[in-house]
């Protein structure tokens, strides 16, 4: 927070691969039943995606998840983007907290 340091680079190709790097190591596959990881787009007509997570921004959340992102891609679109038209992808909201869409959890009574 040196007001005399010099301003890094912003947005550069070099945070981007570091973001990517992270985020692929951070993953955890918990089970790969039958090997159906990773999809084989030659056997898979359609992929269906379920959870209101998928559709969300992030960066929009609280905390240390509150951040001044350029873009960003949800797993949704980078599905799409991805797959594009190699599969059909299905997308389901699932269950839904509160769905006036306000807060993503049941209100509490009392």
């Amino acid at each position: 927070m040196n007001s005399d340091r010099p301003w890094g680079s912003m947005v550069a190709d070099a945070h981007k691969d570091a973001c990517r790097k992270v985020g692929a190591e951070g993953m955890v596959l918990l089970q790969n039943n039958e090997n159906l990881l990773p999809i084989d787009l030659s056997k898979v007509r359609r992929i269906t995606v379920i959870g209101e997570n998928a559709i969300k921004m992030m960066t929009v959340g609280g905390g240390s998840s509150s951040l001044k992102a350029k873009y960003e891609v949800t797993p949704l679109e980078g599905l799409r983007k991805r797959i594009g038209k190699q599969a059909e992808i299905i997308y389901a909201r699932g269950y839904v907290g509160d769905p006036t869409g306000g807060k993503n959890w049941a209100k509490l009574e009392g």
